[in-house]
């Protein structure tokens, strides 16, 4: 379902890459402590239409949480709506990633609502330079499990994400 910030025509211009585990996890470098869960690790790599690019490190400790750190630049100055969209399919840009990631079907909210798909991450902000820092922790979008978000699209959106308000949100 889309929402009103989420034009198709602004879609494909943000939207890139998959995530995969990286090399490093494959290569069995993965941090363990006895009687603890693993520490995953994956890379998406972001390109868009324009001159659109970054990359985003997400690390799932032992505790659960995936921390996602990283940069994107070339985006216009501004908020720019952040999520992990179902499908992993960018051919046709983000037409072909289907709906925000949303495996306990809730509806559409902020990433500090309870209620919220697991993939609304909100929205980064780029500043006058046309560079977003990313850096968020959330328990919503697991490496590893029957939730996994490995082999989904991030997506970065032209447009701020309303936050499940039914509004653009405009600061």
């Amino acid at each position: 379902m889309k929402t009103k910030n989420q034009k198709t025509d602004n879609w494909t211009k943000n939207t890139r890459n998959i995530l995969s585990k990286s090399e490093n996890t494959q290569k069995q470098k993965m941090e363990q402590t006895v009687g603890a869960k693993p520490t995953v690790k994956a890379v998406a790599l972001i390109s868009g239409d324009t001159n659109v690019r970054g990359s985003l490190h997400f690390v799932q400790g032992p505790n659960g949480v995936t921390h996602v750190k990283g940069k994107i630049t070339g985006l216009k100055p501004g908020l720019h709506g952040f999520h992990i969209h179902a499908l992993g399919d960018t051919t046709n840009g983000c037409n072909s990633t289907g709906p925000h990631f949303n495996p306990l079907k809730k509806n559409h909210g902020a990433p500090s609502h309870n209620e919220r798909h697991a993939g609304d991450l909100g929205n980064i902000i780029a500043g006058a330079d046309g560079v977003a820092e990313v850096s968020i922790a959330d328990r919503q979008i697991p490496l590893s499990g029957q939730h996994s978000i490995l082999g989904r699209a991030v997506v970065v959106h032209a447009d701020p994400d309303d936050l499940g308000q039914g509004k653009f949100l405009f600061l």
